[in-house]
């Protein structure tokens, strides 16, 4: 799948209108059927975006948009085992959680890897440092 091709399809899956959304998950769908490569080439991230954003309709208030996501959800685990229903979880306290969340709303514990950065030059640092070796600013 082409860079325009996939922006397209996340712009709709993104959009206001439920029909667009419909419309672009029944394209999933029909392109996992067809040929589940096209969708399994695309790059990892993009992959991702898109596996989470379908993920997230599948909660959707509108039952065609809610019915369809779950469709390619379910084509999806067939060709990725690593696809999952519900939304991640918060390892501390289990609350769900999105994808794009740094911290939890529940416990406010971070999420992922927490990188560190110095504060004056936003560069990224190693914990062990004590100074900024791109500005010189001292660690705490």
């Amino acid at each position: 799948m082409k860079d325009e091709k996939f922006m397209k399809l996340v712009e709709r899956l993104r959009n206001r209108d439920q029909m667009k959304k419909y419309l672009a998950l029944r394209y999933i769908s029909a392109t996992l059927q067809r040929d589940p490569g096209k969708i399994a080439n695309l790059e990892r991230e993009n992959y991702w975006e898109i596996v989470n954003l379908v993920r997230d309709l599948s909660g959707s208030s509108q039952p065609s948009v809610r019915v369809e996501a779950r469709v390619v959800l379910e084509l999806l685990k067939k060709f990725d085992p690593n696809v999952e229903d519900s939304a991640p979880k918060c390892g501390e306290c289990g609350a769900e959680i999105s994808y794009k969340f740094r911290f939890c709303p529940s416990c406010g514990s971070a999420l992922g890897e927490e990188r560190l950065v110095c504060p004056v030059c936003r560069a990224e640092r190693d914990p062990s440092w004590r100074l900024c070796p791109f500005c010189g600013e001292e660690f705490r």
